[in-house]
């Protein structure tokens, strides 16, 4: 209770655990019942973490892709830009590395470290969406 998880396609944290049934607060302020039977068929994710220095963490990764509109080399700077705006104000700086990349896209994993779970709700949709728009500025530079 009170980890953030992935249970299957179902992701938020931990409310309450029963004999019968596990409740999980999403990031869109609902309350999801899995049944305890369907969570032992589905794979599951804790994203709790324990520093090096014994710390308590939560370690939440996620994807960005980008086209090949923008070189490899813009894209950490792209990263780094942004993340510096957070990093003061988190436990540990933002991590990236490349997943994989493709004929069509490069696609990153990103690791998110913060103390509290509900951060990740907060944190999660405003780097992703602050990555993007420096990414589109960017895209529209090299079309000039």
């Amino acid at each position: 209770v009170g980890d953030y998880v992935r249970v299957g396609a179902v992701e938020g944290i931990v409310q309450e655990i029963t004999i019968n049934y596990t409740k999980i607060l999403t990031i869109g302020n609902n309350i999801v019942s899995i049944s305890n039977l369907q969570i032992m068929d589905r794979d599951i994710t804790n994203y709790h973490y324990e520093s090096e220095e014994h710390i308590s963490l939560y370690c939440y990764t996620f994807e960005i892709g980008f086209d090949h509109s923008v070189s490899a080399t813009k894209i950490p700077e792209i990263f780094n830009e942004v993340f510096e705006r957070y990093n003061h104000m988190l436990p540990k700086k933002i991590d990236y590395m490349i997943a994989r990349s493709g004929a069509f896209e490069r696609v990153y994993m990103i690791y998110l470290y913060v103390k509290q779970p509900q951060d990740i709700f907060v944190l999660r949709p405003r780097i992703a969406e602050e990555v993007f728009k420096r990414w589109d500025m960017e895209r529209v530079k090299g079309k000039l």
